[in-house]
């Protein structure tokens, strides 16, 4: 589990799932990635982050696949709630790949040369 506190290493180790102990590829979307997740969740100690393991506020999406599991909602709207820390990483990969004007991160299979 990530909480307050994560390291850059910890999270990277995340990106290919909760229990492993191969870290991901340290690339610069990695590494912007991961700077989004610490200020979007208030350096993993935000109350959506603790409540729904969702380190980027995603909302939950009725145009895509879907990680998330469940919802919360707050007087600021719905959030995705998330099982895994995992998933919440997934949902935003799955958002820059498909969602995104970046055709070239959109016609990648992988986010290693980023």
């Amino acid at each position: 589990m990530i909480g307050k506190g994560v390291s850059y290493s910890q999270f990277r180790k995340h990106i290919n799932g909760d229990d492993s102990n191969e870290p991901a590829p340290d690339t610069i979307y990695h590494r912007a990635l991961y700077s989004q997740a610490v200020l979007e969740s208030g350096r993993f100690t935000s109350n959506i982050w603790n409540q729904t393991k969702n380190a980027f506020g995603m909302r939950p999406s009725v145009s895509r696949h879907k990680f998330y599991s469940w919802k919360l909602t707050t007087a600021s709207g719905d959030y995705a709630g998330y099982d895994k820390h995992k998933d919440t990483i997934d949902d935003r990969i799955d958002l820059d790949r498909n969602f995104k004007r970046n055709t070239d991160l959109k016609n990648s299979q992988d986010l290693t040369d980023y």
